[in-house]
């Protein structure tokens, strides 16, 4: 199973059943520990990053094919999302890692 449980102390209710018997109560996390909240922040980083890099060379008219293209406020918005993506992805690297195995 590539899921693991992680509850937290005392916790006994509430929990519910997974297709294998496992029992989970929303902090689930994959076995090289990273997190729901981590992943979902990795992929929002990668995808502003993605569209920055798209938008900053439809802005200074490397891209063409839109009517983005030759706008420089669609450079300035690139280069904006590009930023945010890369502090979201580092962000997400970055998190909480936790050693536990098995």
């Amino acid at each position: 199973m590539f899921l693991k449980q992680r509850l937290a102390p005392g916790v006994a209710a509430g929990l519910s059943m997974g297709k294998h018997g496992d029992t989970f109560d929303g902090a689930t996390h994959l076995r090289i520990g990273v997190t729901m909240p981590r992943i979902v922040t990795l992929i929002i980083g990668a995808l502003l990053m993605a569209i920055g890099v798209v938008w900053f060379f439809q802005g200074i008219g490397s891209l063409a094919g839109s009517p983005m293209t030759g706008v420089s406020f669609w450079a300035f918005a690139g280069a904006v999302s590009f930023v945010v993506g890369l502090f979201a992805l580092l962000r997400g690297l970055k998190g909480r890692r936790t050693s536990e195995d098995g």
